[in-house]
């Protein structure tokens, strides 16, 4: 499992660059990172294909990005069935921005 705090939570949001979607052309995901493997070496153990991959590590998680055109070339859909895919909750861009206005949201007691 994985629990983040709002300032978590706004730090990574902040990271995620403003262009980044998961539309019909792009597919933008972030990587929760369970504690045991939160750490920037934590991608030597990924497939990333620099040429069609964009991914930066942001502490506690990894943002990733494709091209939609490009989604079975990344290295992305390596991870699905690896021992890291056991380690990492995965969502999209979309998703992460939304669970953090209805944090925000909370924090203010609305």
């Amino acid at each position: 499992m994985v629990v983040r705090s709002i300032e978590d939570i706004r730090k990574i949001i902040n990271a995620i660059p403003d262009e980044w979607k998961n539309d019909k052309e792009m597919k933008s995901d972030v990587l929760f990172l369970w504690d045991g493997i939160d750490d920037e070496s934590v991608l030597e153990n990924f497939v990333i294909k620099p040429d069609i991959d964009t991914v930066k590590y942001v502490p506690g998680t990894i943002l990733w990005s494709v091209d939609k055109k490009n989604v079975t070339k990344s290295g992305m859909s390596k991870i699905v069935g690896s021992k890291l895919y056991k380690q990492v909750t995965i969502g999209n861009v979309n998703t992460a921005r939304k669970i953090y206005i209805l944090m925000q949201e909370v924090h203010r007691g609305k």
